[in-house]
């Protein structure tokens, strides 16, 4: 029942991702931006189920299409790590949803999930991955899915250029507050269903995504004040996600306290560099897809290491690998689909 719940308040966090998008983009995008992330989620979803999930998890082609009886641990693990890899490849779309053609942004996502997910989600979520056996540290995907779809973002913004569309300097607030409601809503589910259970783990997990939260909006919102002298909502509601994106490493390794020690700094670090990499990085995100996710995850996965040294080689390893397949991979693939279609 905990994972049955898990995987309903994450689906809704899913489609709150959208609405944040909306919430930055061109008004008279919506309807095109909405089909293309609602058709890229079906396809995918398709693609997991069919192969993806048991070449990841089950080391062989298991799919319930072709099993008789279906076990309902299966089908309840399928479906949440389904959850987890719908959330890594709508924050890689972002950065090019409003700019590239719906049938290549399809091939890109579904070999992304292929190339750089799947391969990641075994090194080290699979308790036989080389990653898994030695120690890391990534309880709910800060390197799994936000270091790397965010980095991927980033690789598919510089490949495809500059936007053509004139998007709004000003956030609509109302959109933007509710998809930040879903997602934070949502990513209890996230970060407390890597624990199985309605257990001691899952409790330490939600405590920790509560103080995440509070602790990446107010360092937003300090960062904002001491960087640019004022302060905003869309920048004390993009904390607040901040703060999740920071805590997912070390969600059910670390004690309250060092949450919030992670969390603050992480993403007080995730907002200056962002601040300067937008000044001096000439690449085109209009949503902050590899700001928020890649630097949050990078950093929320770095500050594990504070509080167990232990891990420091797992950790740093699993740091390079994931931003060597995050970044080779995807400019592979963009290579691979630029030779059939002109990005």
């Amino acid at each position: 029942m905990f994972l049955f719940v898990c995987i309903l308040v994450m689906w809704l966090m899913i489609f709150g991702v959208a609405l944040l998008y909306v919430s930055s983009l061109k008004p008279e995008l919506s309807s095109p931006i909405m089909y293309r992330f609602q058709l890229i989620i079906l396809v995918s979803s398709l693609v997991w189920i069919l192969f993806a999930f048991g070449l990841t998890f089950k080391g062989t082609l298991w799919s319930p299409f072709f099993s008789h009886p279906v076990n309902l641990n299966s089908i309840l693990e399928l479906l949440f790590q389904l959850c987890f890899c719908l959330y890594a490849i709508v924050m890689l779309i972002g950065s090019v949803i409003d700019r590239m053609p719906t049938s290549l942004l399809l091939k890109v996502t579904i070999l992304w999930m292929l190339l750089v997910y799947c391969p990641l989600a075994f090194l080290i979520w699979n308790p036989h991955g080389f990653l898994a056996s030695i120690g890391v540290r990534d309880f709910s995907g800060g390197m799994v899915v936000h270091l790397s779809a965010g980095l991927s973002s980033l690789i598919l913004a510089k490949q495809v250029g500059k936007t053509p569309h004139q998007h709004p300097q000003e956030i609509q607030v109302k959109w933007q507050f509710l998809g930040v409601l879903l997602v934070t809503f949502g990513w209890f589910g996230f970060n407390a269903g890597p624990a199985g259970d309605f257990n001691q783990l899952a409790a330490i997990a939600l405590l920790n995504s509560f103080l995440a939260i509070i602790s990446g909006g107010i360092s937003f919102s300090i960062a904002e004040y001491v960087l640019e002298r004022k302060h905003t909502l869309p920048v004390l509601l993009n904390g607040t996600v901040v703060g999740l994106v920071t805590s997912t490493a070390g969600v059910g390794f670390v004690s309250p306290l060092q949450m919030v020690f992670i969390c603050f700094f992480a993403s007080f670090g995730t907002y200056a560099l962002s601040f300067f990499i937008a000044k001096y990085l000439d690449v085109d995100d209009v949503v902050d897809s590899f700001a928020m996710n890649g630097i949050g995850g990078f950093l929320g996965s770095l500050g594990v290491i504070c509080f167990d040294p232990s891990v420091l080689l797992a950790q740093l390893l699993s740091l390079i690998i994931t931003i060597l397949l995050s970044v080779v991979g995807t400019y592979l693939i963009v290579k691979l689909c630029h030779s059939s279609n002109k990005l």
